[in-house]
């Protein structure tokens, strides 16, 4: 695929998921934990680090610390430290962290809403496929990768 020329009426939009930053922040969305933490900050105002442990079952302290520096990193989230004994730090999230939740939330419907299709599709291509053996995809984060087949050394 080329890229529209400067003069082209074409719509940006059709390659802009091509580019790094969209890359970038699709990995960061994609994670287990990112939006989750984004979604309890904007829906429960500031909270302590405790309080974001307690409202997400499962996650662990290292990975809850990870996923705060890094949508911290990113402008989601802001972390606000208070001059006291014992200090006591507040994250909440930002202006760009709550209008990212928006698009995501989209994607969410989309995704409760076809995700049925896409399940139906698979099994109906992995029936299809079922003689390709190694060769067919799988779902999931390696399904790019195993759509790549050997090609034969002749």
């Amino acid at each position: 695929m080329t890229r529209p020329s400067p003069e082209s009426t074409e719509p940006a939009s059709l390659h802009s998921c091509t580019e790094l930053p969209s890359r970038d922040v699709l990995d960061r969305i994609a994670d287990r934990w990112s939006i989750a933490v984004m979604r309890v900050l904007a829906e429960q105002g500031p909270q302590r680090f405790g309080a974001l442990e307690r409202a997400l079952p499962g996650i662990s302290r290292k990975m809850l610390t990870q996923t705060l520096r890094g949508i911290e990193r990113d402008g989601m989230i802001t972390r606000t430290v208070f001059p006291e004994v014992p200090p006591h730090v507040e994250y909440g999230a930002t202006e760009l962290g709550i209008a990212s939740l928006g698009p995501i939330d989209v994607l969410c419907e989309w995704s409760r809403r076809y995700m049925p299709q896409v399940e139906q599709s698979r099994r109906d291509y992995d029936a299809a496929h079922a003689d390709a053996g190694a060769d067919a995809p799988t779902t999931g984060a390696s399904a790019p990768a195993d759509l790549r087949r050997p090609t034969s050394q002749g």
